[in-house]
């Protein structure tokens, strides 16, 4: 019983070390970038190494743009936006980056994105859907990202005014919060001049 306790402390206290690394692309307001292994922490610096063996370099909004990660068939974008006029930039989930971006905020744990139970923007990844409470949009000719929390479908219809397709899709339940990724694309294909 011992032997089988200490096993699994052995195991579970190595294990954060190496699942603290994920594969990942740092990108740089330069436009330059580097791929090794990164993470974030919960104060939205990026924790980011060239190889499993050297030392994590701290990297803030300061140089950095964005950070991509790569997975099993996947990848997720944080980058670093302004959301009001003279504050700290955030990093904030890149749900669609066309002309118009849609950004979910996302729950601020050690170690993204380590702790699955903690990625909750996507339920099925065939068919995303976001569950995030916290969405922004913007629009490549804004300076700042427009809030969609509140009441999803009141900011959407102000934010979409000008384009008939979404209000009647937002009046009739076809687009909410869960498919706003499916609004925002619908609104680049049909409703941008």
């Amino acid at each position: 019983m011992r032997i089988t306790l200490l096993f699994l402390l052995v195991l579970f206290s190595s294990s954060p070390m190496t699942s603290q690394i994920a594969d990942a692309e740092l990108f740089f307001k330069d436009g330059t970038s580097l791929k090794g292994f990164g993470m974030i922490d919960k104060k939205d610096n990026i924790k980011f190494r060239l190889s499993l063996e050297d030392e994590p370099n701290v990297w803030t909004s300061l140089m950095v743009k964005k950070i991509i990660f790569y997975g099993f068939e996947t990848q997720e974008e944080f980058q670093y936006v302004v959301l009001k006029p003279d504050t700290e930039a955030i990093l904030l989930k890149v749900l669609v980056d066309e002309e118009i971006k849609l950004f979910a905020d996302w729950e601020r744990t050690p170690q993204y994105p380590f702790k699955k139970q903690h990625q909750t923007f996507l339920k099925n990844a065939s068919k995303p859907e976001i569950v995030s409470t916290k969405l922004y949009i913007q629009k490549v000719t804004e300076d700042f990202p427009f809030p969609l929390t509140g009441n999803f479908k009141r900011k959407a219809k102000d934010y979409f005014s000008d384009c008939v397709g979404i209000i009647k899709k937002l009046n009739s339940g076809e687009f909410r919060k869960s498919t706003a990724t499916d609004m925002v694309y619908y609104y680049s294909d049909i409703c941008m001049d």
